[in-house]
This record gives C-alpha cells, structure tokens and sequence, in this order.
C-alpha cells in the first residue's frame, strides 16, 4: 500500500512539472498580412521559431513584384518557475541580417522570444502572437 502512495505521488509531481507544448501564431491584423511569424514549443524542449516577410523587389508596369522571405530558426527551451528561456541554434545578429533592407528593419531592436508563460502571447521580435492550438 506504502509503495502504490507512491508511485502515485511520483507520477503526480512529474505529471505537474512536464513541460506542455505550445504553438503561437501572429494574425494578419497586427502584420496587415505582409508578414508571419510562428513559434512553435515542442514538449521535448525542441524550438522552432519561423519567420515569413513579404520584401517588395522591384516595380513594373504590370505592379510591384514581391518576393517572400523565410527564416527558420531552431533551438532549446526551458521553463522554470513560470520564467521561459531559450537558446537558437543562430546568433541574433543573423538572425537580425534577415529583416535588412524590408520594411521590419526596425524589429531587430527587440528580442527574439519573449514570453510571459501564464498568459496567451508570446512576442517574436516583439510582434505579438496569439497562443492556438495547432
């Protein structure tokens, strides 16, 4: 009876303290739909943070010829405490020479991931996106 209390006991703490995996998404509202950005929280710890920039290239008569932009990041994350961290598997600064000549130049200003964990954002070069299920 002693050893069933337990296991019961062992399998509830780390029940409690196993990371969950998330998916965060931004919307069209706040990039006026030029632009994606998503990150994506894997339960094992795993990162993958994805990055899709609409970059106007040249303007013809027919209109302007827009090329989509993508950067694909990977990395680690770990909760403690309700405080989120993380490491890419790239500096910042490569990842920043990514937005050079668009129009989100001025994002490399503010972090790569931010995340307050009890609430439904996350902030990915300081774009809020929304917390969904995928």
């Amino acid at each position: 009876m002693r050893y069933g209390i337990t296991l019961i006991a062992i399998l509830f703490f780390t029940s409690c303290t196993q990371n969950e995996g998330r998916f965060y998404k931004s919307t069209d509202e706040v990039t006026g739909g030029f632009a994606d950005f998503s990150l994506t929280l894997q339960p094992n710890n795993e990162l993958e943070l994805n990055i899709e920039l609409a970059s106007q290239v040249d303007e013809n008569e027919a209109g302007s010829v827009v090329i989509n932009k993508k950067k694909n990041v990977k990395g680690k994350w770990t909760l403690e405490n309700d405080i989120f961290s993380y490491n890419l598997d790239e500096s910042k600064a490569s990842i920043d020479s990514f937005f050079q000549n668009t129009a989100y130049d001025y994002l490399i200003k503010s972090p790569p991931i931010q995340i307050f964990w009890k609430t439904d954002t996350a902030y990915i070069y300081g774009i809020p996106c929304k917390r969904i299920s995928k």
